[in-house]
């Protein structure tokens, strides 16, 4: 082989390897960023609650529950059913699993997912008192919807819960007097419908609650 040629033969393998080596690189940062996305998921002290709930409530009777209980990402691309994560899918914001087949008693309390606004439980199975500490630190939370369950008791106080603005408990087995709404001014729906409640609730409702538009207390002493 000549001198040039020798050099030309250099040259050649020379790129040849550094195009290899972009082509890898490339191959390389392209597995990497898909990677790094799948990385976002709600926080283990989240799936854990919601693992625990999952247990305690009947999960593998439910109609539906669709990667509940595995390693799935709880929040996407495809979600636990009924759960549903904030845009960066970072933490749990909605809990939605009505008539889902869903037994046992409410949780204690929503600490666990501190940045929840709907907790959905409606036409279930769900018996038992709503614990007095349910909505204590429940800062975010919108929409309570709890109807046609087995409830029992009275209903805890309200104000731990400031931002509420829809709470539906009707067709359960509550009993005892309504607690006092004033800290919750922006209720905009409250049905309590179809239980033994007792109290003043209807004379100062609209008074003390300035947005509420929608109240129904058919089949109850209030």
């Amino acid at each position: 082989m000549t001198g040039e040629s020798k050099h030309a033969h250099i040259v050649l393998g020379y790129r040849m390897n550094r195009g290899i080596l972009r082509t890898f690189m490339l191959a390389a940062s392209t597995m990497i960023l898909p990677m790094q996305q799948a990385l976002a998921d709600a926080p283990q002290s989240q799936r854990d609650a919601l693992t625990a709930f999952y247990n305690t409530h009947g999960g593998p009777g439910w109609t539906a529950a669709q990667h509940w209980n595995t390693a799935d990402p709880v929040c996407g691309p495809d979600p636990w059913f009924g759960i549903t994560c904030d845009q960066g899918d970072t933490t749990v914001t909605r809990i939605q699993l009505s008539n889902n087949g869903l037994t046992g008693a409410l949780p204690a309390d929503f600490s666990a997912w501190p940045d929840l606004e709907m907790f959905a439980v409606n036409d279930n199975a769900l018996a038992g008192a709503i614990p007095s500490t349910l909505l204590n630190g429940a800062a975010h939370l919108v929409s309570f919807i709890a109807y046609s369950n087995d409830l029992t008791g009275s209903v805890p106080a309200l104000s731990g819960a400031p931002l509420l603005q829809e709470l539906q408990l009707a067709n359960n087995q509550l009993s005892g007097s309504f607690p006092d709404l004033s800290a919750l001014a922006g209720l905009e729906l409250l049905d309590v419908s179809g239980n033994e409640l007792s109290g003043t609730l209807a004379a100062n409702a609209f008074t003390v609650l300035p947005v509420l538009r929608y109240v129904r207390i058919s089949q109850t002493q209030l």
